[in-house]
């Protein structure tokens, strides 16, 4: 399944519109991954633009944040938390397979 990302990618890129309760730092990090993804993807891409993002922060490779200097652990529980922002983001079925593909994922590690 292929999607157009406008819209998901609008929704990540003003979070707090959507999800005034989440922190400055799920913030950053929606936008990060929102910037990374192309004009249509499919659920596998969201979620590597997820773990890239995770992936360039962590190692210092990310342009300077509100994620810069943050512990692994805080930057796994920002992932973690992604889960719902794209549930939000994306149409039902989409994310779910999204969420799937982060779940095999991680699994897999």
């Amino acid at each position: 399944m292929v999607i157009n990302t406008k819209e998901a990618k609008a929704k990540l890129a003003n979070l707090r519109e959507h999800m005034s309760e989440r922190s400055d730092h799920e913030v950053a990090f929606s936008a990060m991954v929102g910037a990374r993804l192309p004009e249509e993807a499919e659920p596998s891409a969201v979620a590597m633009a997820a773990a890239f993002v995770l992936y360039d922060v962590g190692a210092g490779k990310a342009p300077a944040s509100q994620l810069t200097g943050l512990p692994a652990v805080v930057l796994s529980l920002i992932d973690d938390a992604f889960d719902e922002v794209i549930r939000m983001a994306f149409p039902a079925e989409f994310a779910s397979e999204v969420v799937s593909f982060r779940v095999k994922t991680r699994e897999s590690v």
